[in-house]
């Protein structure tokens, strides 16, 4: 059952991010519907997260998930294959140009976690909506940077100790524990703003706007939970980008049941 579980941890992410593509066909009209997209997602995220493995057995599962990926991103639109290539190049830069190690945008303090923002974003956002329609989803994109940016900084004081040990510059380890909250919660906040322009300028259901503030009301409270909990240290990450996961689930809920 152990062994099942680890490739449960691999394929979480790649779950994820369909989940996020699910939020955005739930928030707008102009969606592209469940396909070749979900699959490249799914795959793609996986593959650029677990890619480098230490683990042979998983390493092979991984690398095996580039096929569909591979495959699905020729099925894409031409206009959406364009696209996907900037956060594969964001991936690239993120490392280096080459095997993971201290090299690239993640040793830059300030720009990982936004790079991890945007690129999340942009899959997430723009790969989902009809080309045409892209234009009218800034408030969408900047409340889910701000959303996954808040993310980003829960994995960086769960790694703490692990970066320090490595050499990693992260927010987390150059400010104490108490400020780097005060940023996570101000990202959850400029997420509730432009969830709140959503509402009122873009036309996104007062249902599903209480559903995203509920979520990240629920994911300041969650998140402080899972990092003081040791029990849920080896489930924390899976955790937090359940997060993702729950906030999708509320805006399904939410946009089933919704009046208005």
């Amino acid at each position: 059952m152990a062994w099942l579980m680890k490739y449960v941890q691999i394929c979480w992410i790649g779950c994820c991010a369909v989940a996020m593509l699910g939020a955005t066909r739930l928030l707008t009209r102009e969606a592209v519907p469940v396909g070749w997209l979900d699959v490249f997602v799914f795959s793609a995220t996986v593959f650029g997260y677990y890619f480098n493995t230490p683990a042979r057995n998983r390493q092979w599962f991984v690398w095996s998930l580039g096929l569909p990926a591979f495959f699905s991103y020729f099925q894409l639109d031409f206009t959406v294959k364009l696209a996907a290539l900037l956060p594969a190049l964001i991936l690239a830069s993120y490392y280096g140009w080459q095997r993971p190690g201290n090299a690239g945008l993640r040793r830059l303090l300030l720009v990982k976690p936004h790079a991890i923002a945007f690129a999340w974003s942009w899959v997430t956002v723009v790969l989902p909506l009809v080309p045409a329609h892209w234009d009218q989803a800034a408030f969408l994109f900047a409340g889910r940077a701000g959303f996954i940016f808040a993310l980003a900084l829960a994995y960086d004081l769960h790694d703490r100790a692990f970066d320090l040990e490595h050499g990693l510059a992260t927010l987390a380890n150059q400010q104490n524990l108490v400020q780097t909250m005060r940023m996570f919660d101000g990202a959850l906040a400029v997420a509730a703003v432009f969830a709140g322009l959503d509402y009122y300028i873009a036309g996104v259901s007062f249902a599903a706007t209480c559903a995203r503030w509920v979520s990240l009301a629920a994911s300041a409270v969650l998140v402080r939970y899972f990092l003081k909990n040791a029990r849920l240290e080896p489930w924390r990450k899976m955790l937090i980008d359940g997060l993702m996961v729950l906030q999708w689930a509320l805006i399904a809920l939410a946009t089933y049941f919704a009046l208005d």
